[in-house]
């Protein structure tokens, strides 16, 4: 297995990872509701919470890139007869 197969494989299972998902849901939804509630002239706090919300959907972004990579690593690999 090479190593970008590997590591698609550790992103799914991160991504398969209810706990994970869970911590990262609740992270996402209570900045969300945060920046709902904030009154117009917080602008600071809206930045950091809207940051927050960047970094954790990035995240799982970049895991599903690496999916992808392994996945096309693995068609592109020729097969040996």
């Amino acid at each position: 297995m090479k190593q970008d197969e590997r590591r698609a494989a550790e992103a799914q299972r991160l991504l398969d990872e209810p706990l994970l998902n869970e911590a990262l849901s609740k992270l996402e939804q209570s900045a969300i509701d945060e920046i709902l509630r904030l009154p117009f002239w917080a602008d600071r706090k809206r930045r950091m919470l809207t940051d927050r919300v960047r970094v954790i959907r990035g995240m799982r972004e970049h895991l599903r890139s690496v999916i992808l990579t392994g996945v096309e690593s693995t068609r592109k690999r020729p097969t040996v007869v």
